[in-house]
């Protein structure tokens, strides 16, 4: 089995230099999934609402986790 390495602003777990969100504060994540692994994607203490997949826009749930699904070279960006 290959080995995966998930990654948030380009550092991997346990980065130091977390992403400091005040509560009620919105922000921005884009992220990019070529592994061909399904994986979850959960924030703690946190929602979240996707709003564009693969370039359409949408205006989903709120969540604290989604299973972002496995992704090949040829599918492109999420």
């Amino acid at each position: 089995m290959a080995t995966y390495v998930w990654k948030i602003n380009g550092e991997a777990y346990p980065n130091r230099d977390s992403l400091d969100v005040r509560n009620g504060e919105r922000v921005e994540l884009s992220s990019q999934t070529l592994p061909s692994m399904g994986h979850p994607m959960h924030l703690h203490g946190h929602d979240f609402q996707v709003v564009e997949v693969d370039g359409e826009k949408m205006s989903g749930a709120l969540r604290d986790t989604i299973l972002v699904p496995p992704r090949f070279e040829d599918h492109g960006r999420v």
